[in-house]
């Protein structure tokens, strides 16, 4: 019963951790899969995302929390009055 719930709270805390790794700048991310999957997003086009991934245990997709780069810069303009 113990070793279960010590799985059990593993297994949540590395979804929390990969939940965080998608960045909403950029439309493309690399997942790698490995004993624990890690996003990267950090690609700018479909194309450059595949070169990185090619011989690893990975793959390209859209992400799905992209926001465009625009609604970053905005939100965090300076304004000068």
């Amino acid at each position: 019963m113990r070793a279960t719930l010590i799985a059990l709270a593993l297994i949540c805390s590395c979804a929390a951790a990969n939940a965080s790794d998608w960045d909403h700048r950029y439309p493309f991310c690399m997942i790698l899969y490995t004993p624990v999957v890690h996003n990267d997003c950090s690609f700018t086009s479909i194309e450059q995302c595949i070169a990185r991934v090619r011989g690893l245990p990975a793959q390209c997709q859209r992400n799905p929390y992209f926001t465009g780069a625009q609604n970053y810069r905005s939100r965090h303009r300076r304004r000068h009055h």
